[in-house]
């Protein structure tokens, strides 16, 4: 098995592609912070979750012609951009 940076990892997110992003302590902080790397060449990337513990730097308003979250539980990572309007809860 070959292994690879975060970085190659996220290289293969193109805009308008939708990404899952693993739940609770699963939630691969590394990519997430190698993805927001990428955010000024991204647009519209949907991101899915159930429900991530640890930071959601993709639900920052800054972010939001990069990437807009769609969540299955809402964590005090996302409250507020979903209360904002700037990220989607889907009930469950």
């Amino acid at each position: 098995m070959k292994k690879v940076s975060a970085a190659e990892v996220v290289s293969v997110i193109r805009s308008g592609d939708r990404v899952f992003v693993h739940s609770v302590a699963a939630a691969p902080q590394q990519l997430i912070q190698a993805m927001m790397q990428r955010a000024g060449e991204l647009r519209n990337v949907e991101i899915v979750s159930i429900h991530t513990e640890g930071k959601a730097p993709y639900a920052d308003p800054q972010y939001r012609d990069s990437f807009h979250t769609n969540a299955m539980f809402v964590g005090g990572n996302i409250r507020k951009a979903v209360q904002s309007g700037e990220a989607d809860y889907i009930p469950v």
